[in-house]
């Protein structure tokens, strides 16, 4: 017996609540990035000992190193829009932590050595594979794996150029 005294409707409540704060979670990070990229309220999002990868933007170990890799983001990337969707969440049944699963699009201008003056309209496609874990009763992205698709030049599109800045 797991000596949870809690009756079964409170256990589906309760998964369910951790299903909502978990959406708004991982739509206060999109609503941080896309404020100029606030890397001090993006790195709150994470626990101490999180993890941010990805399969273009490198591995950021910790909540210091991603707060660094936020906060030179808008250097090259000064206007972004996060389009989270997809929501996909289970919620572990100890309920302390879960795993979730998204769909982006994002459009952003980027200032980079592959840009023309003034900027690229760009237009990237990604799915998110994320592990949350709660702490102190307050929900922390513990991993997240963003598997990007194309990142392209808006008149270019993904057919013509999957990855900026590459023949890929």
């Amino acid at each position: 017996m797991s000596g949870d005294t809690r009756s079964d409707l409170d256990r589906r409540v309760a998964r369910l609540e951790d299903i909502e704060t978990i959406k708004q979670l991982k739509a206060d990070y999109a609503a941080a990035c896309d404020r100029d990229y606030d890397a001090t309220a993006v790195a709150d999002l994470f626990a101490e000992d999180a993890v941010w990868e990805s399969n273009v933007l490198g591995i950021h170990r910790g909540r210091t190193a991603i707060y660094d890799f936020i906060d030179g983001s808008d250097r090259e990337t000064p206007w972004i829009v996060h389009i989270i969707t997809n929501a996909r969440i289970d919620v572990a049944p100890s309920g302390e932590s879960a795993a979730g699963a998204f769909s982006l699009l994002e459009i952003s201008t980027v200032t980079d050595e592959y840009s023309a003056e003034g900027g690229d309209s760009v237009v990237s496609t990604a799915t998110y594979d994320d592990t949350f874990v709660k702490r102190d009763g307050r929900w922390y992205f513990q991993h997240v794996i963003a598997n990007w698709h194309q990142i392209s030049n808006l008149d270019q599109g993904w057919a013509r150029q999957r990855f900026r800045g590459t023949t890929a």
